[in-house]
């Protein structure tokens, strides 16, 4: 591990805390900062690129639509495997939205040509806006150009895109041109870099056409048939449009500029889908939802974009004293989390890259349910409801993986689609992966625990909870003591599929069919009428759900030797050879998988923490001590489950090591990995190595736990969390939690520090010493 570096502070911090800013174009790292500065609304999202077009491939010039996928081509497909009797499928690319050409009195603007004299680009978190200057000269003639540009949060369906042209020293004509390309390829990464990638036609032009200062176009996805429609009005002088059926769609706007004076462009475009809710006809509600944004204009647009992200901050940011380098880390992260969380529906979830990059090709993972759910509900309960509510939807989906891989009730994909819940994984190591069917259990009753909602659980879960439970029932073998076995599973890890009675995978089955029978016994009190109607549909009787908790308790999870409580990675894993991973590569460790004692990422450490309940701190210290030089966090959602389980056992400074490592991950572009998007995982784990972490939050049965121990360098600390329908505004320094309570939320509601307890009500400033 390494230690917290001392040295210069990393271009991110530095002037305004809530603005990253790049002074200065940098050519070798145009992938990096177009990850960084990538923007997003859950909805859609845009990598950072150059709105001026590229020319030397310095650019990956890319957007995406949220839950709108396509089949994969039988040219795409090959590259995967062929298991499945459905279609591959993939996240379709938009077309550049704002991808712009600009023509100076001739001469084309281009970075690598002419003289740069100024370049500065920043993406203010304040509301997600980005805003690049640059001074320009081409040898004749200097100009400085100022864009801006944002994915509204007012209206997710709008891209409002804002360009400033000043001659500096001379007079003549303006030309910016503007085109979609309908026929936009989205390109097929298999995760393989062996591989080549494969630009894959998923769209069917419909329509194209050209209005007064707009344009729109319709085309339909391949396999699925979703319809998406694309509008965009030019506002500004001598703006015209075109458009063929061919799939582009192209406007211009051209007009005299004057020496000293500034003429501006504002294009504001609309994207709908047939996916969205109450949508009957795309195209139509495109054009409606432009003509009232191209009344708003640009300022207006901007206004209620920014109020919109001002709530959210409220409800969601955390404030530093004493290191700057940390406050930078944990806003950009909370930033992400609020621009990739789906907000506006229950029909999609967030993909492991975010909107920054479609490597896994915007597939959802387990990543959501464990990393991102516990930030969102505690600070954006809605949003954790509707990640919980698509995984409702996609229940029939997870009927038919089960049944794909032999077992009975549902089976919750490792990498799943957003029509239908099915597996996607395009490697085979899917057969052995079923620890993400209890890891979503897991979140289903974590929410309920923090938010109260118990009418949730008991309508909407139940079906979910019911048939998770048939899985494990019908794959776990019963040997002839009595005790059940998985015969062969992987957990995180997926290092090795040949894994018996796979630990991490094994606890929280337990935890899943426990969390199972007791949600459908709360259920008979508090809502019978839907758990008989229920029981009823699904042909769940009293004996069933009883036998899940007995299943539960034999379930059989070998232990470490001379390790007790510690359980095993797996019962094969002590036969594989011991090593020293210092100085051990991700390439030496691929070539010796499954042959080593190496742990590829946080695995027994992760449900040892997810399981915290059930182990006392010793043993805990014991896991963590034996797993954690064995382990070589490949993957980006180890480092930071280290940091927690560190801060749990005492270890600070190891935790804050391990905290400055993880949550720079994307900023500090660790193992160079963030040109491929940014990690959304190990975003949300930022939020979990700060809050659950150093402030020790708990969420137990009957009440909020807090056990703070931040670093050294944080004299305070403050965020805010919901819980139960209270708002909490809580403050840690000096020795003391500080929470002020407002809202109305449930009654008898408590918080707790060691035995210290107190009751939660409106007006209440709540003071326990640490």
């Amino acid at each position: 591990m390494n230690k917290t570096s001392t040295t210069a502070s990393p271009w991110y911090v530095s002037g305004d805390p809530w603005v990253l800013t790049q002074d200065g174009w940098d050519a070798e790292r145009s992938h990096y900062f177009e990850t960084i500065f990538s923007q997003s609304n859950g909805y859609m999202g845009i990598r950072g690129y150059r709105e001026e077009f590229d020319t030397a491939g310095r650019s990956i010039r890319e957007g995406y639509l949220a839950g709108v996928f396509a089949n994969l081509p039988p040219v795409a497909r090959e590259l995967v495997i062929h298991d499945y009797e459905w279609n591959s499928r993939q996240m379709v690319s938009l077309p550049e939205l704002f991808s712009t050409w600009i023509v100076l009195d001739g001469g084309a603007f281009c970075l690598t040509s002419g003289e740069l004299k100024q370049y500065r680009q920043s993406l203010d978190m304040r509301n997600g806006v980005l805003s690049r200057e640059v001074v320009w000269s081409d040898g004749w003639r200097t100009t400085r150009i100022r864009f801006s540009r944002f994915l509204s949060a007012a209206n997710p369906h709008l891209a409002v895109q804002k360009i400033e042209i000043e001659p500096l020293d001379w007079s003549g004509v303006a030309e910016l041109f503007w085109d979609y390309d309908l026929s936009q390829k989205t390109i097929f990464r298999c995760g393989d870099p062996a591989k080549a990638q494969v630009p894959c036609a998923h769209f069917a032009v419909m329509e194209a056409q050209a209005e007064e200062n707009g344009a729109s176009g319709l085309v339909e996805t391949d396999g699925t048939g979703h319809r998406i429609a694309f509008a965009s009005r030019l506002l500004g002088r001598g703006a015209t449009s075109t458009a063929s059926l061919a799939g582009t769609i192209s406007q211009l706007g051209k007009a005299k500029v004057s020496k000293g004076k500034v003429s501006t462009w504002v294009r504001i475009s609309a994207v709908v889908t047939s996916r969205d809710k109450g949508v009957r006809n795309p195209a139509t509600k495109a054009k409606s939802l432009l003509d009232a944004a191209g009344k708003a204009g640009f300022n207006r647009l901007l206004a209620a974009h920014s109020r919109v992200w001002a709530a959210r901050w409220k409800d969601a940011d955390i404030q530093l004293e004493g290191s700057k380098h940390d406050q930078a880390l944990i806003r950009f992260s909370l930033f992400s989390l609020l621009q990739i969380a789906p907000f506006h529906a229950d029909t999609v979830s967030v993909p492991a890259r975010c909107y920054a990059y479609n490597r896994y090709n915007g597939l959802y993972f387990w990543d959501g349910e464990i990393f991102l759910l516990p930030f969102y509900q505690f600070c954006t309960p809605g949003v954790a409801r509707n990640l919980l509510q698509f995984r409702c939807r996609t229940l029939p989906g997870a009927r038919r993986n089960a049944k794909l891989l032999g077992g009975k009730g549902a089976m919750f994909p490792w990498q799943g689609d957003a029509d239908e819940g099915l597996e996607q994984a395009p490697w085979y190591l899917y057969r052995f992966l079923w620890h993400q069917n209890a890891d979503i259990v897991y979140a289903f009753d974590q929410y309920a625990r923090a938010t109260g909602d118990d009418a949730f659980m008991c309508k909407e879960g139940l079906e979910v909870l019911a048939e998770t439970a048939r899985f494990w029932v019908s794959v776990l073998k019963q040997d002839a003591k009595g005790l059940f076995h998985l015969e062969c599973t992987v957990g995180p890890d997926e290092s090795d599929d040949h894994g018996p009675d796979n630990g991490y995978t094994s606890l929280m089955a337990r935890r899943s069919l426990e969390i199972s029978q007791h949600w459908w016994t709360v259920a008979a009190r508090k809502n019978p009428a839907r758990r008989s109607k229920m029981a009823n549909a699904l042909g769940v009787t009293d004996q069933e759900i009883a036998s899940w908790a007995k299943v539960a308790e034999k379930i059989c999870i070998p232990e470490v030797p001379d390790l007790p409580g510690v359980p095993l990675q797996d019962a094969a894993f002590l036969k594989k050879k011991p090593v020293d991973i210092s100085g051990m590569t991700v390439a030496d460790f691929w070539k010796l998988r499954g042959k080593v004692q190496v742990i590829k990422q946080a695995d027994i450490v992760l449900a040892m923490y997810l399981c915290e309940d059930e182990f006392t701190r010793e043993e805990i210290q014991r896991g963590y001590e034996y797993y954690e030089p064995k382990t070589l966090h490949v993957s980006s959602l180890s480092l930071n489950t280290h940091a927690i389980v560190a801060a749990i056992i005492g270890h600070k400074q190891e935790a804050y090591d391990y905290f400055r490592q993880a949550a720079g991950l994307d900023l500090d572009n660790f193992r160079n990995a963030t040109k491929d998007g940014l990690h959304a995982a190990a975003l949300g784990a930022v939020w979990q190595m700060t809050i659950p972490g150093f402030m020790g939050l708990r969420v137990r049965e009957d009440h909020l736990y807090f056990q703070p121990a931040p670093p050294k360098t944080w004299r305070k600390i403050r965020f805010p969390l919901q819980y139960r329908g209270w708002r909490l505004d809580c403050t840690a320094g000096n020795g003391k939690l500080r929470i002020k309570v407002s809202g109305k939320g449930e009654k008898g509601a408590v918080v707790k520090i060691g035995e210290t307890v107190r009751t939660l009500a409106a007006g209440k400033t709540i003071a326990l010493p640490y």
